[in-house]
């Protein structure tokens, strides 16, 4: 099966689990870029006004085409209680292009009902319902992970 996982990162929480999901898959990866300097206080601050809006962004030109892909692994960090404007962009530009998706999100907090939220924004940008989903807080992220990861991959996998 091929597999892409695509991604936007702020902070690199969101990258982390995508790369290790890229080694584990041997998947291709796309990280979202929408040249937009987002870094510390204020960059958080407009990313999370952006969210709470819906607004769209300009995403780079993508390197991979996801029509191309059995299945799409599609991360994003959790802003304003949803998923982040790269992602929502993503996902509502290529929803017909993809066939098979997976969603997983990454929070600040530990709390799984920003998790949930994010996944249920995805299914509504794409109108997909997604293979497997996998939510992580910023404790799952600094700690062992690796069995929880392991376990969404082989969903993954077990998937045709």
């Amino acid at each position: 099966m091929k597999t892409l996982v695509v991604y936007y990162s702020r902070t690199g929480n969101t990258r982390q689990i995508g790369e290790e999901l890229v080694a584990m898959l041997g998947a291709d990866v796309e990280e979202l870029k929408d040249g937009k300097n987002r870094r510390g206080p204020i960059g958080f601050l407009k990313s999370g006004m952006e969210a709470r809006r819906n607004t769209p962004v300009q995403l780079e030109t993508l390197t991979h085409n996801p029509a191309e892909y059995d299945m799409v692994v599609v991360g994003s960090p959790i802003w304003a209680n949803g998923i982040c404007t790269p992602v929502l962009t993503f996902l509502t530009q290529h929803k017909h292009e993809i066939r098979n998706a997976a969603w997983f999100c990454t929070s600040g907090s530990i709390n799984p009902k920003y998790a949930v939220r994010g996944f249920a924004a995805m299914e509504q940008a794409s109108g997909l319902t997604p293979v497997a989903t996998l939510g992580m807080g910023r404790l799952h992220i600094k700690r062992e992970h690796g069995a929880e990861l392991a376990a969404f991959a082989a969903q993954l996998d077990g998937h045709s």
